[in-house]
């Protein structure tokens, strides 16, 4: 009795165990197939695989595909440029807690999802992991187009440990939602988070991911846009490094009436290398990027020059101490936020941008060499209440150019250093709708002297204090561009001053209503339809004002210096 009694116990123990921990009997990838190429598969122990490939492509079906803690697999190919595509064809998602390493590149598609652990380790020239399916016609005609399958679910890639490439290689996680919370290093290569419902790959060219997307779904999203509904597209908590390589993090819906979000909360860098440049590019085709970690494209070494960062959503918002940084040492980068540049034009517009008052961003020359450009824009609103600068180097550079723009509304209470030690002051240009200086609406915020408000109303005015455009006049050569028109409502006396900048006034419309007093030059840009200098406009400096296409208009008014006309002028003189 005692006997069957312990018997029955050791069953049920078995029993227990195999559904309980099954990853302790079943482990390694299971039910390998080649489909495609030459390979054999073999398995030295019960925690090791080795995966030996003979032609540069190779497709594997896969029953599953997990290594566990303490396991190691390992593609044995003909050369780094070598693939195995391997497929999983169950109905598990894949969990890799082990080791995975290959001397060449591998992909790994699993419709429901792949698992990278806090043990696991990926060592190879080139890693893909996707939720999403590519045809084998596809892979060996070299066409990398990968698409969700019709009423697949949207599983996910998950990266928790550490995923390292060789120099010079690749790292593409792609599906309908990715999340890395650990290690991805791919100096001088590519790193690629994507997340989509179909997207191509082009592993030679600039634009490393392609989405491909459906014009019905498209239209669907606009023409019910009450009924969308948010997704996080791609998050990142983790670090990713590709020095004197590419980070590009994008993302596209992948559902109709779906709108999908980039979280970054990490850490990205890609710093110069030699001659090579890093490039950070996170663009959202069709919803939001939040930003509260730190992005960086520097070059740390004599004779590096900071690198270009990208960043662009329908919606951006950078907060929580974030630092965005392309300084160098002889030379500050490329920052644009809510802008592309293509074919050096700028297109591809958030509608709004908000920066926090705790954010820093950064293209500064530290040694020698200029400042880089920063530029900041939306289609509908900019908010920024943060720190810039674009200073020049110590030993000899110019300041660097900055642009906040807002194409409806600007508000502006953060600072702007574009000095330079060395050499000449850089440009800062504001360019709303309509601006005032000094004088504020009723309807706006109170205007102190640190302070360019507006109401959160995007048809209200820009209204910038004395205070204000005297402190930016101290770091940078300024212009002040507006669509609409720009008012000066309030007497600007920067006699005082000795090394101010220049200020230039450019808008259709401008209205110059009270006295100024500058150290630099007041010059009118062009574009100007009409100047109107008012009574009271005493300018106590050389002026060039041009108006295009209209006149100047004077009004009973005193200069200590020449001004430059070159358009018509009218004079009217009237009594008070």
């Amino acid at each position: 009795m005692y006997r069957m009694y312990r018997m029955y116990l050791i069953i049920l123990f078995l029993l227990v165990f195999n559904f309980t921990f099954p990853a302790s009997l079943y482990c390694l990838p299971q039910g390998g197939n080649v489909t495609h190429g030459e390979a054999t598969i073999s398995q030295p122990s019960a925690v090791d695989m080795h995966i030996q490939q003979t032609t540069d492509k190779t497709v594997i079906n896969w029953k599953q595909f997990d290594i566990y803690k303490s396991e190691t697999v390992s593609f044995i190919q003909p050369s780094k440029h070598a693939i195995a595509l391997n497929r999983v064809m169950g109905v598990n998602s894949s969990f890799i807690d082990g080791l995975l390493s290959a001397n060449g590149r591998v992909f790994l598609l699993n419709p429901h999802g792949v698992l990278i652990g806090k043990n696991g380790q990926v060592n190879v020239n080139g890693f893909l992991a996707s939720t999403l399916n590519m045809k084998d016609s596809d892979f060996i005609n070299d066409r990398f187009v990968f698409e969700i399958h019709e009423n697949q679910s949207l599983a996910s890639i998950i990266n928790k440990g550490s995923i390292k490439t060789k120099d010079g290689g690749f790292v593409s996680l792609l599906g309908s939602s990715v999340k890395n919370e650990g290690a991805i290093i791919a100096n001088m290569g590519t790193v690629q988070l994507g997340s989509g419902k179909k997207m191509e790959l082009n592993f030679e060219g600039n634009n490393l991911i392609n989405f491909i997307v459906d014009s019905n779904d498209h239209d669907e999203i606009i023409s019910d846009s009450s009924a969308e509904t948010e997704q996080t597209g791609i998050e990142h908590k983790g670090s990713i490094q590709a020095n004197g390589g590419k980070v590009l993090i994008s993302s596209t819906s992948a559902r109709s009436l779906m709108k999908s979000v980039i979280n970054i909360d990490g850490d990205i860098t890609a710093d110069t290398v030699d001659e090579n440049t890093g490039q950070i590019d996170v663009q959202n085709h069709d919803g939001g990027v939040n930003i509260s970690g730190k992005i960086q494209a520097v070059g740390n070494a004599f004779g590096n020059i900071g690198g270009q960062i990208k960043i662009n959503g329908k919606n951006v918002k950078i907060e929580n101490k974030s630092l965005i940084n392309a300084s160098g040492e002889t030379g500050g980068g490329q920052i644009l936020i809510g802008a592309n540049f293509s074919e050096k034009e700028l297109d591809n517009f958030s509608e709004t941008v908000e920066i926090d008052q705790e954010v820093s961003i950064k293209a500064n020359a530290v040694q020698s060499g200029s400042g880089g450009d920063i530029v900041i824009w939306s289609d509908v609103m900019t908010k920024f209440d943060g720190q810039i600068s674009a200073r020049g180097g110590a030993v000899n550079g110019d300041g660097g150019f900055v642009e906040l723009s807002g194409k409806k509304g600007l508000a502006y209470n953060g600072r702007v250093n574009l000095s330079a030690p060395s050499g000449n002051r850089g440009l800062l240009l504001l360019d709303p709708k309509n601006i005032v200086v000094g004088t504020i609406n009723t309807n706006d915020e109170q205007l102190d002297d640190q302070n360019i408000l507006i109401d959160d109303s995007v048809d209200e005015n820009f209204n910038i204090s004395i205070a204000k455009l005297i402190e930016e006049l101290n770091n940078a050569d300024v212009t002040m561009q507006a669509s609409a028109s720009i008012s000066i409502e309030e007497k600007v006396d920067a006699s005082e001053n000795i090394n101010l900048g220049n200020l230039t006034l450019t808008a259709p419309i401008i209205n110059l209503n009270e006295k100024i007093y500058l150290n630099g030059e007041l010059k009118g840009g062009e574009g100007n339809n009409s100047v109107n200098v008012g009574a009271k406009g005493l300018i106590g400096n050389a002026i060039d004002l041009i108006a295009e296409n209209k006149t100047i208009n004077l009004v009973a008014t005193t200069y200590d210096e020449n001004i430059d006309i070159d358009k018509s002028i009218n004079f009217y003189v009237e009594s008070w």
